[in-house]
C-alpha cells in the first residue's frame, strides 16, 4: 500500500482549511456524503488514508487538483467540528469515490462554497459523521536554522549569544491565525518534553503549557494582538524565544535544539 512521503506526513499535522474564492456570497450549497470506509477494505486496495495527526484528514490517493503534487485532501476544521455517531449506516445518498474525484477536479477551486461535504466515516462498531473541506497544498517554504539571541537578565537589555537553535517550515496555504506544529529536540537530537510558553509584547508570561513525551505539541492561535513571543526551553537549557510576527498567518511547523546550559559557549 502506498504510504506518505516524510514531507506530506508532516504537512498533514499542519493542515487548515484553504481561504479559496467565491462567486457569490448568497449562493445555495449542495450538501454531499461520502463513506470513507477502510475497515473492510485490503490495505492493498485502499484508497484513502485517515490520520488524526493535528487536524483530522482524509487523504486519497490521487494527485487530481492543482499543483498536481499532492493528494487530494479534506480536512475537519477545529472551528467547524462537528461530529454525530450512529450504530448503523446514515440513509443518505452517497457519493461513489469516481463521483467524488469528478466534482474536487472541476470545481476544487470553489469546492467549499459550493458544496456542504460531510464524510462519513466506518467504525469497527459503527459510524461517525464529520464535516470536512477541500484543502489546497502549495510546495514547501523553509527557513534554515536560526542562531538567536538569549537575555542576560531579566531586563532583556542585555543580550548574549545563545547556542540553542530553532528551524521554521511553512507549509500550505497561508491562514489567518497561527497554526504551529512543534518537536523539540536535546543537543543529540533526541525528542525531549518541553515547556512552550506565551509572552505578551513586554515579555510577560500569559499561559504556559508542555509538550508531550515526544517533543510534540500543536497549538492554534487565533488571536495575536497581545501576543509577544513564543518560549520553548526546560530547565538547565537555553531558552527560546520567538517573535509571533514570525508566525502570524502562517501554517507552520517549528523544530526546535535545545542546546544545555551547561554546554553553551
Amino acid at each position: 500500500m502506498k504510504r506518505f512521503t516524510t514531507q506530506l506526513a508532516l504537512l498533514i499535522g499542519i493542515l487548515t482549511l484553504t481561504n479559496l474564492p467565491s462567486n457569490s456570497f448568497s449562493q445555495v450549497k449542495e450538501t454531499i456524503y461520502y463513506l470513507a470506509d477502510t475497515t473492510n477494505v485490503g490495505k492493498q486496495n485502499q484508497i484513502l488514508e485517515i490520520g488524526k495527526e493535528g487536524l483530522t484528514y482524509y487523504a486519497f490517493y490521487c494527485k487530481c487538483i492543482p499543483p498536481y503534487d499532492s493528494y487530494l485532501t479534506f480536512v475537519v476544521s477545529d472551528r467547524n467540528y462537528f461530529e454525530q455517531v450512529f450504530k448503523d449506516v446514515p440513509t443518505k445518498k452517497m457519493l461513489s469515490w469516481r463521483e467524488l474525484e469528478a466534482l474536487a477536479s472541476k470545481y476544487w477551486a470553489n469546492f467549499n462554497n459550493k458544496y456542504d461535504f460531510y464524510i462519513i466515516e466506518k467504525l469497527p462498531k459503527g459510524y461517525k459523521m464529520n464535516k470536512a473541506d477541500l484543502t489546497i497544498v502549495n510546495r514547501t517554504a523553509i527557513i534554515d536554522f536560526v542562531k538567536i539571541e538569549k537575555p542576560a537578565t531579566d531586563s532583556y537589555k542585555k543580550k548574549v549569544a545563545d547556542s540553542s537553535t530553532y528551524k521554521l517550515t511553512e507549509k500550505g496555504i497561508n491562514v489567518n491565525f497561527v497554526n504551529l506544529s512543534i518537536k523539540v529536540f536535546d543537543t543529540d537530537g533526541s525528542e525531549m518534553r518541553s515547556s512552550i510558553g506565551l509572552r505578551d509584547k513586554k515579555n510577560n508570561p500569559i499561559m504556559n503549557f508542555f509538550t508531550n513525551e515526544k517533543g510534540q505539541s500543536y497549538v492554534q492561535i487565533f488571536e495575536t494582538d497581545n501576543i509577544g513571543y513564543i518560549t520553548v526551553g526546560d530547565i538547565g537549557y537555553d531558552r527560546l524565544s520567538i517573535p509571533v510576527g514570525k508566525l502570524k498567518n502562517k501554517n507552520i511547523l517549528l523544530e526546535v535544539k535545545l542546546r544545555g546550559q551547561s554546554t553553551s559557549n
